[in-house]
């Protein structure tokens, strides 16, 4: 029986007249055993003056697909029926994919959500350009740019594994044209509104939460991975990272993520008031932990990042009138790099945000931070301070503040 999944190759042969010759696999059953073998098999397609090489390969692939039309060869158990883009997807896409367990879900959800729900029933080898192509033509009016961007790389990524594991001959993706989308939400919060906020916050945990991302740039998992370990003085090791809840120890992002994080002067008072407020800062105890439910009753485990941004700090921002879009974490990450290129370099902007530019691996994550970044840093949280109305005098700062000033 022949591989019906296949591309096969083709080549010239021919001293006088050049002719394409293409070669491709079949499966030949020995009646008296039962045991199946490959053997390779040899067509001609035409004279090497007629065709292309392209044209010779697309020749090649309708000869295939010629000799596959009566006896089509499916993975066992499947129905030619059955062989559907989800099944595809659920049961040799993903279980091939090696990246993070967080990034995996992220991009499951991703094609479940904008992919399979349209053509998730559709056969592998009846999905076409065109519908493709509409499809994504039409998330480009109401989505974002990045899930534009993100469905049009896994419709390619797909189809492009379902042609290198022999299911399709070519991928119908392979001419996708990413659309014209809305402009990416590049939303920074003004300095006025994140003292409003931070005054407004009551509790020590969340105060001191929200300081540390509004003003030492953390990724979100990096602000709920923190241990009282991570707290080293004047710096903020980023040792683990925390996923929907979830502790994810001596894991984080990239390797430059390990990096040390100034912290603030005008930071360290929240974090400090919070230790003293804390019921366990040994060095492995999370910062900022809540009751786990269910299985992790009584245990204490990381914020849902969700989660606490609905409890927390949206109720504030609702009660200060504030749109909750400005308060994400994503924001007052973008936020702290758009305000350092007006207080340092963009070498410090770069560094302070842990980005490629700077490599800092988790063997030498111990040397010393550049000054010029802890300068800017602190010069960056002044000036936001200073921006709270009515203006703050030395007497309304903190103790530990007054005297650094």
């Amino acid at each position: 029986m022949t591989l019906e999944y296949q591309r096969g190759t083709v080549f010239v042969q021919g001293k006088r007249r050049k002719m394409w010759y293409g070669k491709y696999r079949v499966w030949q059953k020995d009646p008296s055993t039962g045991v199946s073998s490959a053997k390779q098999k040899t067509k001609k397609i035409g004279p090497k003056s007629e065709f292309t090489k392209f044209a010779a390969e697309e020749r090649l692939r309708e000869m295939i697909a010629a000799d596959n039309a009566t006896a089509p060869s499916l993975p066992a158990g499947v129905a030619t029926k059955d062989l559907t883009l989800e099944w595809f997807v659920t049961n040799r896409h993903l279980p091939m994919m090696s990246c993070r367990a967080t990034t995996k879900k992220c991009t499951e959800y991703e094609i479940k959500r904008y992919i399979l729900r349209q053509f998730g029933n559709g056969r592998l080898k009846e999905i076409g350009l065109f519908e493709l192509q509409t499809h994504l033509n039409k998330l480009a009016l109401n989505f974002s740019d990045s899930v534009v961007r993100h469905t049009y790389t896994n419709m390619r990524s797909i189809f492009n594994s379902a042609v290198d594991q022999d299911f399709i001959a070519k991928s119908p993706a392979r001419r996708l044209q990413m659309p014209d989308t809305r402009t990416p939400d590049k939303t920074v919060i003004p300095a006025s509104t994140i003292m409003l906020i931070l005054e407004g916050l009551s509790d020590p945990m969340d105060r001191c939460a929200f300081a540390i991302a509004v003003f030492c740039a953390l990724r979100t998992s990096e602000v709920f991975g923190l241990t009282w370990g991570c707290c080293q003085e004047e710096h903020l090791a980023i040792k683990h990272t925390a996923f929907e809840g979830r502790f994810q120890p001596n894991k984080v992002k990239t390797t430059d993520s390990r990096a040390l994080v100034p912290i603030p002067d005008l930071v360290r008072p929240y974090i400090e008031t919070w230790r003293a407020a804390s019921e366990d800062t040994t060095p492995d105890a999370l910062m900022f932990p809540t009751n786990g439910k269910r299985s992790r009753k009584g245990q204490k485990v990381p914020f849902d990042s969700t989660n606490f941004m609905e409890r927390r700090i949206y109720p504030i921002a609702d009660k200060l009138r504030i749109a909750r879009s400005l308060c994400k974490f994503q924001v007052l990450r973008r936020t702290v790099g758009t305000d350092l290129q007006s207080h340092g370099t963009m070498k410090d902007a770069q560094t302070a945000l842990r980005h490629e530019s700077v490599k800092t691996t988790a063997n030498v994550y111990m040397q010393p931070v550049p000054q010029s970044v802890t300068a800017a840093l602190n010069a960056r949280t002044k000036a936001v301070f200073n921006s709270a109305r009515p203006a703050r005098t030395e007497a309304d700062l903190p103790p530990a503040v007054s005297k650094r000033i």
